[in-house]
């Protein structure tokens, strides 16, 4: 960083941190993980906020794709036939959930965006 650049803040800054050496450390990481405004490229709030609708789409289609038919199992049981066999349910579909992600998640590291 430049000096003539620094605020007399980030001088008096870099003057404490010098005194203590991980105090420059915290200062530099903080440095090389912040990104100023004018930096990000146009549309970026926009993808953003898609990613974070797309997560929060994805978990609801998880709870309702287990939800409903896990409160209404026993009735289900009933109609069909009683079986044993309907407390497996949400043991399959943890386990599903579980090996889908391993895969799914190879796939998109394969073919997703680089």
């Amino acid at each position: 960083m430049d000096h003539r650049q620094q605020t007399s803040f980030q001088r008096l800054e870099l003057e404490h941190a010098q005194r203590d050496a991980g105090a420059l450390e915290d200062i530099e990481n903080s440095n090389a993980l912040t990104t100023d405004q004018s930096e990000f490229s146009r549309g970026y709030v926009l993808r953003m906020l898609a990613a974070i609708a797309s997560i929060g789409m994805g978990t609801n289609a998880a709870y309702w794709g287990f939800s409903p038919p896990a409160a209404i199992l026993t009735y289900i049981n009933e109609d069909i036939g009683p079986s044993d066999n309907a407390s497996l349910f949400p043991i399959i579909w943890t386990l599903a959930c579980g090996i889908s992600i391993i895969f799914f998640g190879r796939f998109s590291d394969k073919f997703g965006r680089r």
